[in-house]
């Protein structure tokens, strides 16, 4: 762990708490996400790999409780900067989110989850799914 000043210490002693070594603060962490697909780059404080919402929930808690900004990010493939930190934020890593939650008419699913496992999860309730279908389908959404 190396943390910029004492009230990051801090920050990171709680966020370890809860998350134990998926909070960090090493170098090739804060440099891995400080930027995204773009050429943009920025500096995060502290980076927090949760694995569900409840832990979200309390990482957004203590960020809150310390006064810090937070940024949740997926993969960080954009190339717009949308995931590059600015102000020293807390990262908030979605991408070990990738459990389905729930099927029925609606899917209920976290950030991550791919269309592999999307497949699996709806075989038997619906015909399988693919990029062609879900763009037919989105294309009858965006025209209601």
């Amino acid at each position: 762990m190396s943390v910029q000043n004492k009230s990051d210490a801090k920050l990171f002693d709680d966020l370890h708490a809860v998350l134990g070594d998926r909070a960090r603060a090493g170098d090739f962490e804060l440099g891995l996400y400080g930027k995204d697909g773009s050429v943009l780059q920025g500096e995060p404080a502290i980076v927090c790999l949760p694995v569900d919402t409840p832990e979200v929930r309390e990482i957004v808690d203590i960020c809150l409780d310390h006064g810090r900004p937070f940024l949740a990010r997926g993969s960080g493939t954009g190339l717009a900067g949308g995931a590059v930190p600015v102000g020293d934020p807390v990262i908030i890593a979605t991408a070990k989110m990738n459990k389905i939650i729930e099927v029925d008419l609606a899917l209920v699913g976290e950030t991550s989850k791919i269309l592999k496992s999307l497949n699996a999860a709806v075989k038997p309730h619906l015909k399988t799914i693919n990029k062609k279908s879900l763009k037919s389908w989105w294309n009858k959404i965006n025209k209601w």
